[in-house]
Parts: structure tokens; sequence; C-alpha cells
């Protein structure tokens, strides 16, 4: 699929950061790979 998602946070919001640095880490890891293949979201 090629939809995207977003999230959306108050401005300064410490989330934001803790969510960025999770998803760099699943990126960097090949986690979010993997669960995009397990759901059939790959292109």
């Amino acid at each position: 699929s090629d939809e995207q998602l977003g999230f959306v946070f108050p401005p300064g919001s410490e989330l934001k950061a803790a969510v960025d640095a999770a998803l760099q880490s699943m990126i960097d890891d090949g986690t979010l790979d993997e669960l995009n293949k397990k759901w059939g979201l790959t292109q």
C-alpha cells in the first residue's frame, strides 16, 4: 500500500521525540520492514 500515516503532537511535545526515535530504531534494525511484509504493506 502507498498509504501514509501521520502523527500529530502539540508544539513542544516530548512524545514527538520519543516516537521519532522509536520509529528510527525500527527502521534501522529492520523491524519496520518485517512488520510491513507480515501485514502485506510492501510495495
